[in-house]
């Protein structure tokens, strides 16, 4: 089977990969985590912990799984920008210097709320984004140097 590195991104996008993850183990590799984790990366990431949790009750990636095998490794696998408050960070970014590349990068990245009719939560982002892609992008944004270093990370791992 050829090497892979799987994002889920999001409360579905945790829920889909969850369940592949989960056949992937079962189906593919036989129940051999150590030849799947040889060959597979995961990287599952939401605002709203709900998500995480919900892949672990789930009974169908329980029943793959087995007792003994976590779906989701917190500390390699999992982030999380439930503490970021969106608005504040907007906020921020509009009143940063021009020589500051991680907000401007926001400000282009973004639709501003004022112009475009919508406003971001300016709650932290622990019960989710809600579906507002502006929401999710803020949280993306806040947590990108986790991202890049994940991502780097599984990659060599997968060489």
């Amino acid at each position: 089977m050829p090497k892979g590195l799987f994002i889920g991104l999001g409360g579905m996008g945790i829920a889909t990969l969850s369940k592949l993850k989960a056949k992937l183990f079962h189906d593919a590799y036989d129940q051999n985590m150590d030849k799947m984790n040889q060959e597979c990366k995961f990287i599952f990431y939401d605002t709203d912990p709900k998500s995480k949790n919900d892949a672990f009750r789930d009974p169908e990636i329980c029943r793959l799984m087995g007792t003994e095998n976590s779906i989701i490794e917190e500390s390699s696998e999992y982030i999380t920008a439930a503490s970021v408050a969106p608005q504040n960070l907007f906020n921020n970014a509009k009143i940063a210097s021009s020589s500051d590349v991680k907000s401007q990068r926001m400000l282009e990245w973004m639709l501003d709320p004022e112009n475009y009719g919508f406003t971001l939560p300016s709650r932290e982002l622990n019960q989710g984004a809600s579906a507002s892609r502006m929401a999710g992008r803020v949280g993306v944004m806040d947590r990108a140097g986790e991202f890049e270093t994940k991502i780097r990370n599984k990659l060599i791992e997968l060489k």
